[in-house]
């Protein structure tokens, strides 16, 4: 019954809180029952007991037998442990074999490669340095006690924190190669050449490079503006970037630099405008007809960009839903019965087909599609009228529908085939609430805030939910027992719409 050396260990650094005999938050969850505040004590289980042990017999024999001081409950906790941690177990190996994967598989003579390499396994470790470079060496670690792609973990352990201290050999080996070979040559001279075995994929330069035939500096501004706007919180791209910069001696780090301080630094936008081509001038330079063209071609640009950004919000928060559903669908399927199996099936592959290859099916509106690859053409100056982007959509008169989620309700009542609705729409959630439920109640009614509370927290939590049901919800009932009858949220999400869409 004893947890071996490696269980030991994924139980003390993935579970600091548990302890070898006990589990602290069986307890917490005990004592919460126990003093009338049933809430905190169903939030414990949801969160945290029930995705701990998702055997639902075991769970309710550990539980059992703790609140009985049976004994047998020390044995129960260990079995309890040993499933934990061999899912721990599992999801600790296929890490280590995708980072073999990248390991294996990159040039380390290559400086291109390798920072490539690195990125790849930054994605699935913290985002932060030190946890970065902590999370590495557990998994370096574990491989040890597992005698599993040790050299491999090691590698990427040396590589993740010589990236962090900007000292990758394969870059350094090429400065001092480069600088050997060409002697006396500048400095400027030298470092191109040490980039000069980089290369660069058709999809890098895509996002990298504006055309070559804009020669017009506003049109230059609104390109690289354009181009960069949405990637100024990505790393990865920007190492890629100061690569290519380096290699051909061109500005296209510099004007990421201006974006991304102007948007730190929370500056309007014609600020960072003016302020990237005030660069790209090299010189004093002002047109009024120049300025006004600029301005309003940044508008329907901007459309485009929020457009864009609400689009991968929308996938990344969908992803997430069908993978948690997906999750929890796989530990229902072991409890047996072949009809619940098959039942079970059959809305595993619904939540599936929401999911292509890895991103929610959408239908992207064309503007977005096509310049997303391309940059702004240049328009005559006569033309001054908002583009046809950012003209929003009058609101449709539309029928109340039963099921999807708040975000298919406001697709619905926008026309979009996507929704960039979501941080607009929860700002405004709390006053439509308060109208829809004090309708017809006087001027001086208040509504009690945990009425309110409650539609509140349901629209925030299932906003992307396509199984949302308000009908059946706790929270409805518990809104029916305040004296407010809601059949339907419609009427809450068409009144803060009406809103968010101005």
């Amino acid at each position: 019954m004893d947890l071996t050396e490696i269980q030991k260990e994924l139980l003390k650094t993935e579970y600091p809180m548990l302890q070898l005999d006990h589990d602290p938050d069986i307890e917490r969850y005990y004592y919460f029952r126990s003093s009338g505040k049933p809430q905190n004590a169903l939030r414990i289980f949801e969160t945290r007991l029930k995705p701990r042990y998702p055997d639902e017999r075991l769970r309710t024999a550990l539980f059992r037998t703790y609140r009985s001081h049976d004994p047998v409950y020390r044995q129960l906790i260990t079995v309890a442990y040993r499933s934990l941690t061999e899912r721990s177990l599992d999801r600790v190996r296929r890490i280590i074999i995708y980072i073999d994967s990248k390991i294996a598989a990159y040039d380390e003579r290559d400086v291109y490669s390798t920072i490539k390499a690195v990125e790849d396994i930054l994605k699935i470790l913290p985002k932060t340095r030190y946890e970065a470079i902590e999370g590495i060496n557990q998994f370096f670690r574990y491989s040890q006690l597992l005698n599993f792609h040790v050299k491999s973990m090691e590698k990427a352990a040396e590589l993740v924190q010589a990236y962090y201290n900007e000292s990758l050999s394969a870059v350094g080996n090429e400065f001092r190669h480069r600088e050997t070979e060409q002697g006396s040559d500048s400095a400027g001279d030298s470092q191109r050449g040490a980039f000069s075995s980089v290369t660069f994929t058709p999809a890098d330069l895509n996002r990298i490079e504006i055309s070559p035939s804009i020669d017009r500096v506003e049109d230059q501004t609104l390109a690289y503006c354009f181009k960069y706007w949405n990637l100024v919180g990505d790393p990865a791209f920007e190492r890629i970037l100061f690569l290519y910069s380096r290699k051909y001696g061109k500005k296209n780090h510099d004007m990421y630099i201006l974006i991304r301080q102007g948007k730190r630094a929370k500056l309007r936008d014609d600020e960072i405008l003016g302020t990237v081509m005030a660069v790209l001038s090299r010189g004093y330079y002002y047109s009024v007809l120049g300025d006004r063209y600029l301005q309003q071609q940044w508008v329907g640009l901007r459309e485009i960009l929020m457009d864009q950004e609400a689009e991968a919000k929308e996938h990344a928060s969908a992803r997430k839903l069908a993978a948690q559903k997906a999750a929890t669908l796989r530990t229902t399927v072991k409890k047996g019965g072949r009809e619940k199996k098959q039942a079970i099936a059959a809305k595993k592959k619904a939540i599936q087909r929401q999911v292509v290859g890895g991103a929610v099916v959408v239908a992207v509106k064309p503007t977005a599609r096509n310049v997303a690859a391309m940059t702004p053409a240049p328009v005559p100056q006569k033309h001054y009228s908002r583009p046809a982007s950012a003209v929003r959509p009058p609101v449709k008169q539309v029928e109340h529908t039963v099921g999807g989620s708040v975000s298919d309700r406001l697709r619905v009542l926008s026309g979009r085939s996507y929704d960039l609705y979501r941080e607009r729409f929860l700002t405004n959630a709390r006053p439509a609430i308060r109208k829809v439920l004090g309708a017809g109640k006087g001027i001086f009614f208040n509504l009690p805030e945990k009425a309110e509370d409650l539609v509140y927290n349901f629209l925030r939590d299932h906003y992307a939910d396509p199984y949302m049901n308000w009908a059946e919800s706790k929270e409805r009932a518990e809104l029916t027992a305040l004296g407010f009858a809601l059949e339907s949220l419609n009427p809450v999400i068409d009144e803060c719409y009406k809103t968010v869409r101005d």
